[in-house]
């Protein structure tokens, strides 16, 4: 029969090293959110046109405005983010950005831009305040299918 040679006690000590190792590691995950970098996983979720989760992140397509949920087009563009990425394996550039709770990336999906997916099927425009002209030329070519909000014009 097995017997243990000796009992082990957990110290304080290592107690208060082991949590600031959890404090480290929590940290720096939130700088590496924020400065950027790259999120792949799953989409697990599509909460509306531009907002979906890449495995348990929330991430919101940059560069983009989309009609909210109870407006017109509101709920096709959240029915055409699905249909391109749920289930699928995205890749997202975060931006270091935040909006509310999302966490700004551009993602692609088996290599397409899905931000660029959304303004070509028109339920989607192009937002020059986020993307720099980006996507411009993709809008230009379909037209307004919808008022572009406020925080999208670019600053005086």
């Amino acid at each position: 029969m097995w017997k243990p040679k000796k009992k082990v006690q957990i110290t304080r000590r290592a107690v208060i090293g082991l949590t600031a190792a959890a404090i480290l590691f929590a940290a720096l995950a939130v700088v590496a959110n924020r400065m950027g970098g790259v999120v792949t996983d799953t989409v697990s979720r599509v909460e509306d046109g531009a907002t979906l989760f890449v495995g348990l992140t929330k991430v919101r397509l940059r560069g983009i405005a989309v009609p909210a949920l109870d407006q017109p087009l509101g709920k096709a563009a959240m029915q055409a983010l699905a249909d391109a990425a749920l289930g699928k394996t995205a890749s997202c550039r975060l931006s270091g950005s935040r909006s509310w709770d999302r966490i700004d990336a551009h993602c692609t999906v088996e290599g397409q831009d899905l931000a660029e997916m959304m303004i070509r099927s028109g339920l989607a425009r192009d937002c020059p305040r986020e993307s720099e002209g980006r996507y411009a030329a993709l809008e230009a070519d379909r037209g307004e299918t919808f008022p572009l909000p406020d925080n999208c014009h670019p600053s005086p």
